[in-house]
């Protein structure tokens, strides 16, 4: 199960690797941990308008990549479509919809994180590993809503 780090946490992190604390900073990370899902930018942007009217797309962006360079968040472009973002960095696979895009997470039950380590490669570093089942979500295959 994924633990959202708290703003203190959030807060202490920054500041340890010489980030400065923002309410954009914290706001954009609220706005995707607490949404439990793969959020686009545009959505975070969304969600964090309610309390930051003013901000904008690309402040979203460069939050979201300051945040994914801490590893307090991943990206999760696990299909093609729109950069979407997951506040979850413990190891776990995706479900994917071909139809409207959906992801959901999948927990790897592996203690160790193991069952997402490729075989031994001479010199190759692997930097992360995502796993991605594809198909349709109990909506899309609903005949009623197919596309």
């Amino acid at each position: 199960m994924f633990t959202m780090l708290t703003a203190a946490e959030l807060s202490a992190r920054l500041r340890s690797e010489g980030y400065r604390v923002t309410s954009q900073r914290l706001g954009v990370y609220e706005a995707l941990a607490s949404s439990g899902a793969h959020l686009t930018p545009e959505r975070v942007l969304e969600r964090v308008r309610e309390q930051h009217p003013s901000m904008s797309l690309n402040t979203v962006y460069e939050v979201l990549e300051t945040l994914t360079r801490l590893g307090v968040i991943r990206r999760a472009d696990v299909s093609a479509g729109p950069r979407r973002y997951d506040a979850n960095v413990a190891p776990h696979h995706h479900l994917v919809c071909r139809s409207c895009g959906m992801q959901e997470d999948v927990p790897c039950d592996d203690v160790d994180g193991s069952c997402l380590q490729p075989p031994a490669s001479d010199g190759f570093e692997v930097e992360e590993a995502q796993v991605a089942f594809l198909g349709l979500c109990s909506d899309c295959r609903d005949p009623a809503t197919l596309r």
